[in-house]
């Protein structure tokens, strides 16, 4: 791995990644300054995350799966599902084997990245608007993952897992439903395409003005005072990437780009859902807010790094 090499992919991947995450980071400041000049409240800021992920995100997905059958592509989304689970059960691994139990709130903000509000952006604008149906894979098998391994982590209560909650969701039923159109002769109208794709285009900057309306909900100097932050954004956004590469190396050269898919999804911050699952279960949402909040920041520097360190190993 000469410099040589490491430039050239620098310029033909991070560049694309990096004006990719500058145009996200610029619309985070604008919903960061949008809410310190309180055009956005709490009350709207829960509602926009509400339709974002109910309706969306699911639209999103939903389009991606409105194309023709192809075996080809059927065989590869299987391989992404495959690859999720193992990226999925390193992200969880981890934390258990090196932090303490009680640190729950931790474990599960290594665990579950925020691979909708960012991947698919991410996805989109280096691999192409036809990866987020590879990408929804990723997104079934982290529901999947979320609603019963996290949920037990956060509650240590087998009873709080509901198998209702994740046929239930909006990015699984939309999913099923794509699924079903893919392999189905009979597609949408074509209106009904187009509308469904325009929904699923407002993803990209409604997802990053709430991140930046979530950023401005304290100082930002107490996000970085945070501890378990950095230790937290050490575990999210460099070691589960590395072992996740390492752990996909052996796939052949045709799958590159499912590889870096899954790659992009892997080293995404942790997930908003982190906040709000805490708040549910009546742990401390501050403390995990300034974590998800330290990790998105400190993920604008990672996520290039770690994108085109997969690449040359790639190879």
């Amino acid at each position: 791995m000469d410099m040589k090499t490491f430039m050239n992919d620098f310029t033909s991947i991070g560049f694309v990644l990096i004006e990719q995450i500058c145009m996200m980071f610029f619309l985070m400041g604008v919903g960061y300054i949008l809410k310190k000049r309180r055009f956005f409240n709490e009350q709207s800021l829960q509602t926009l995350s509400h339709i974002l992920l109910n309706l969306i995100m699911p639209a999103t997905l939903l389009s991606a799966f409105i194309k023709e059958y192809s075996q080809e592509a059927a065989n590869q989304l299987l391989i992404t599902f495959f690859l999720a689970f193992i990226t999925s059960f390193i992200a969880v691994a981890l934390p258990r084997v090196f932090l303490k139990k009680e640190l729950a709130l931790e474990r599960f903000a290594i665990g579950f990245s925020n691979v909708s509000f960012m991947g698919i952006p991410l996805v989109v604008g280096l691999l192409g608007m036809e990866y987020v149906f590879y990408l929804a894979a990723y997104i079934a098998m982290f529901n999947l993952f979320i609603w019963t391994i996290g949920i037990f982590m956060v509650t240590n209560n087998l009873k709080e897992v509901s198998f209702k909650k994740i046929m239930l969701n909006p990015n699984i039923i939309a999913i099923i439903l794509g699924i079903l159109i893919f392999i189905s002769p009979i597609k949408p109208f074509r209106f009904a395409s187009v509308a469904i794709d325009q929904v699923g285009r407002m993803s990209t900057p409604l997802s990053m003005l709430i991140i930046g309306g979530f950023l401005a909900n304290g100082p930002l100097v107490d996000i970085f005072k945070n501890k378990m932050g950095w230790i937290v954004s050490l575990f999210r956004l460099l070691l589960v990437p590395m072992v996740s590469i390492l752990a996909i190396l052996w796939l052949p050269k045709s799958l590159n780009n499912i590889r870096l898919l899954v790659i992009i999804a892997a080293c995404t911050p942790s997930a908003t859902s982190a906040a709000v699952i805490a708040k549910v279960y009546n742990q401390d949402y501050t403390h995990v807010s300034k974590i998800v909040s330290l990790t998105t920041i400190l993920s604008f520097i990672t996520m290039p790094l770690m994108v085109i360190l997969a690449n040359l190993l790639f190879r």
